[in-house]
Parts: structure tokens; sequence; C-alpha cells
């Protein structure tokens, strides 16, 4: 859930009559639900919501508390996931009153630097701390998608995916005060997933650029337009670059 124009209508989504949000996510994500008068609790270490959690985080699940102010659970990107967050996060699910939405269903992200065999087990944890030369290292970091399908198994619900590929998104932008609506004859989608940049276009109508320098590859597109399958092959860019570099020549000419 990226900061900008469209932050209150994202955060809009949780009902106004939510007292407090519990969030799994990032000091920025938790920074604009406040911004559109939303309470929130847990968040990030030094985020101002993070610091009874932190405590908490070597107790025993039963004595962990939780918040009767909690009306629905957030779930961004947080590399601070951990147990003790999971566990209180699928208690409050546990309400059915208690909404469960997510930012975006992204599995997982390549890791800058890693360099990983196949077949084998990572050994280190880095690949930053200079200390990693000749060693195998993590090449993924789970994304939102992987957080929000741990807690989809423990609390039995199934989450509202407020990004990326859904549209709401897309409404957003064209609800915002003040701008003119998109027009999708002259919208381009342009990003390096097919199953959530590419659909999304899709789903909006506008049409879409891979950019091959990031998650997804030219044999995945092409494997999804040879497909039988309706919903791959609505996962087919209608062009494809090499890098976003390539765009620099028609923005400076």
């Amino acid at each position: 859930m990226a900061s900008g124009p469209g932050a209150v209508h994202r955060s809009s989504y949780v009902n106004p009559l939510v007292p407090q949000v519990y969030v799994l996510g990032s000091q920025a994500l938790c920074g604009e639900l406040r911004a559109a008068g939303l309470r929130v609790s847990g968040g990030p270490p030094g985020s101002g919501e993070g610091g009874a959690e932190e405590e908490e985080e070597g107790r025993p699940i039963s004595r962990c508390h939780l918040d009767p102010e909690v009306g629905a659970v957030l779930v961004g990107y947080d590399e601070r996931f951990n147990f003790v967050r999971l566990a209180k996060a699928c208690s409050y699910l546990r309400d059915p009153r208690c909404m469960f939405v997510a930012t975006n269903p992204d599995p997982w992200h390549p890791v800058s630097g890693g360099a990983g065999v196949p077949g084998l087990k990572p050994q280190t944890p880095s690949a930053v701390d200079g200390e990693t030369e000749g060693q195998i290292t993590c090449t993924v970091r789970p994304g939102t998608g992987s957080l929000t399908a741990a807690i989809e198994v423990g609390s039995g619900r199934k989450a509202v995916v407020i990004g990326k590929p859904s549209r709401f998104m897309f409404d957003c932008i064209n609800g915002t005060a003040g701008a003119a609506p998109l027009d999708p004859g002259r919208t381009l989608m342009v990003g390096d997933r097919l199953d959530t940049d590419i659909l999304f276009g899709a789903n909006c109508g506008v049409r879409t650029v891979l950019t091959l320098s990031g998650v997804s590859t030219l044999q995945e597109a092409r494997d999804n337009m040879a497909s039988a399958l309706p919903d791959r092959r609505r996962m087919v860019p209608d062009f494809y670059v090499d890098s976003v570099e390539d765009f620099l020549p028609l923005l400076t000419g």
C-alpha cells in the first residue's frame, strides 16, 4: 500500500465505526491510517504503537494481551512478522465482526545480492554483511501474500485484498477529489509481475507493459498466452521491455 492521494480512500475501506486497527506492516502504512483518522495498534518498533508488543515477544501466547477496541486486522509487508503477531491476528479474527484486509497478494520478492543453489538450503541470513562470499544466501523475501496466507489458515478467514490486482485501487485514483478521471484508452500499466501488475491492468481495461527486470519472465508470459485457461490468458501483457530504462528516450526525447 503505497502513500499518495489514494491513501485516504484505501484506508476508508475499513469501516469508520471500527475503533482500532491491528496492523502488521510498515510505519508508512500506520501513518496513512492515522492520517485518515483511524487508531492503530501493532505496527513496527519505533512507530509509537509496537512497544507493548515488543515486551510480549518473550511471553507465552496465553499471556499476550488483546485490545478489545480492535475491530479490523490489516496485513501489509512486515519484516518483523513473528509467532506473537500471528497469534494476535488470528485471535482478533475469531470474532466474525472483525474485518480482515490485506494490501496485496504478492507471495515473494527477490533478494538483491542473494546467491542460491537449487536444492540446497540457504546457510546465511544475508548477502550484505560482507562475510557471505562463496556461501549460499537467501534469494527470496516472503511477501504480504505469504503472511496473509498464514493468518488465513490460522483464523479460518479469507482476507479482502484491496491492492493489485483488485481494481479497487483504480477506482480510488478515479475517485480522488480534484483529479480528472483516467481514460483507459490513454493509460498504460507498467509492472514486473504477471499475477498482480499485468492482471491489474486487465481487470481495469488498460494496456499493459511487462518489465523483464523483476519477478516474471518472458517465458512465463508466453506460457500464459499458450494456456487454455482463461484466467492465465488474462495475465499476458500487451508489450514487454527489458527494463524501465527503455522508457527514458521517450521521456527525454
